[in-house]
């Protein structure tokens, strides 16, 4: 009798231990899951933080140009007054190249949204990547501007990150109403088969914390207007959002 008692006893014991092992680790999970939430949101913050002093360092750029470019012009008008024709050669020959800089490049009204496309097209001029898009969208636009920046961000960071080793890589942009809806959509090549999840989005192959988590902030900022968002894969990889003013899909 003893013997069963104990063996009764051992076994409550190895329960309650699986029972604390269990909790240990759905603890470590959740907190595992917590962290990895909080380093994606940090990195969206930081994205749209340097999208503003990207923008920002932009203009302060094209000021100073426009500064050394009214200076140039006027020693070069200074040179040809004594007929020093020698100098004023050398002085507006560099003038093409730098009138280029002043070339402000405008997507859209929407001011922010255009601030994150030029950024945006930056990255990609760094990896030989072109960029096309079509891009109507007002600055009284129902979606909020935070919302639009996350969901383009991520869109056309997907997008980028497929096309860094793929030679003359095209990625295209959508974004305008279309009805009563705002459409936007990304199209880029892709390099061989991508693996896909059971929710059907791309398995992410990097471990790194918050990776394979934009397209389901996309998901989740396209259901908060009522939207969707749709995935298709083949020689391209098309993402495609559609949301809804007020909430309204009909």
């Amino acid at each position: 009798m003893i013997l069963v008692y104990l063996y009764i006893f051992i076994s409550i014991v190895c329960i309650v231990v699986d029972l604390a092992m269990f909790y240990v680790i759905d603890d470590i999970n959740k907190k595992a899951a917590l962290e990895a939430a909080a380093e994606f949101y940090k990195n969206q913050l930081s994205m749209q933080l340097s999208l503003y002093e990207n923008f920002s360092a932009y203009g302060e750029n094209l000021r100073q140009t426009k500064q050394e470019l009214v200076e140039s012009l006027s020693q070069a008008q200074q040179s040809l007054k004594s007929r020093d024709y020698s100098s004023a050669e050398k002085m507006l020959e560099p003038l093409p190249q730098e009138l280029e800089k002043l070339r402000t490049i405008s997507y859209c009204e929407h001011r922010i949204v255009n601030a994150l496309l030029f950024v945006k097209q930056r990255k990609m001029k760094q990896y030989g990547i072109s960029f096309d898009c079509r891009v109507r969208l007002a600055e009284d636009c129902f979606v909020e501007s935070s919302h639009l920046c996350r969901i383009l961000s991520n869109l056309l960071d997907n997008a980028i990150e497929a096309c860094r080793e793929i030679p003359n890589a095209e990625i295209y942009l959508t974004c305008m109403p279309v009805k009563n809806t705002l459409l936007m959509k990304t199209e880029n090549p892709v390099s061989g088969s991508i693996p896909m999840q059971k929710n059907g989005f791309p398995a992410s192959t990097k471990k790194e914390p918050g990776h394979g988590k934009g397209l389901a902030s996309v998901k989740e900022l396209a259901q908060h207007y009522n939207g969707s968002l749709q995935v298709q894969t083949g020689s391209l990889f098309c993402a495609t959002v559609i949301l809804f003013p007020d909430g309204r899909n009909a």
